[in-house]
């Protein structure tokens, strides 16, 4: 070790080059890829199934009036998010099948 002129400790006299290891192109996941494909692929199935029950309860209540009228374009809104987690929860339908028109 030797001061340089800033008055900084140096290793000058030890310098020696050492290169960077490059990172793995493949690391070794904590879980693997197609099990956390099936984890999430069920935290959505709930996510869906708690969303169709809430939405259920929303337009079953009687406490629930919408900006214009019961057949405006909110509620059109509503009663179509309704109908299409139906088909997705229910019927087992994949979403892009579902958003298809018949």
């Amino acid at each position: 070790m030797a001061i340089d002129s800033a008055g900084h400790l140096s290793d000058e006299g030890t310098h020696k080059c050492l290169h960077a290891i490059p990172p793995h192109k493949r690391c070794k996941l904590h879980i693997p890829f197609h099990t956390q494909g099936k984890l999430d692929n069920e935290r959505h199935e709930d996510e869906r199934r708690t969303a169709l029950e809430a939405i259920e309860k929303l337009l079953q209540s009687k406490k629930t009036t919408f900006i214009s009228d019961p057949s405006g374009l909110q509620a059109k809104r509503a009663y179509t998010i309704q109908s299409h987690l139906a088909l997705i929860v229910k019927n087992g339908q994949k979403v892009k099948e579902s958003l298809q028109d018949n």
